[in-house]
């Protein structure tokens, strides 16, 4: 198989990624991102922490956040060593939705790769 082929078929796949993702997730990709990064590798996280992580604008992470903790998916709590700093946390409801949308991905990424030759 040429590169060229193998470049085409690995972006269609990226795109039906996406899509299954952002189907399951029912929200933009960036929010569903935060909250996978709270529940996988970055609980607790400020704001800073996530948007560096997930390369957000200061103002992308300020909005996701607040638009995550009006759905009642995140609280923000004070850091209890730096009182002046705020840690994001993922409520019960923030929990199993990141868990839904973890679950999606790995039936996406698992049905699409599976289909993939091994050459």
């Amino acid at each position: 198989m040429s590169a060229e082929r193998t470049a085409n078929l690995l972006g269609a796949h990226a795109l039906l990624v996406c899509e299954r993702l952002r189907a399951a997730a029912g929200r933009e990709l960036s929010s569903a991102a935060v909250l996978c990064a709270l529940r996988t590798f970055a609980p607790g996280a400020s704001i800073d922490e996530l948007r560096r992580v997930l390369r957000l604008s200061h103002s992308g992470g300020v909005r996701i956040v607040g638009r995550l903790e009006r759905e009642g998916l995140v609280v923000r709590r004070v850091d209890q060593t730096d009182r002046r700093a705020l840690r994001i946390e993922l409520t019960a409801a923030g929990t199993g939705e990141a868990d839904a949308i973890l679950a999606a991905r790995r039936d996406a990424l698992g049905s699409l790769v599976g289909a993939l030759d091994p050459g």
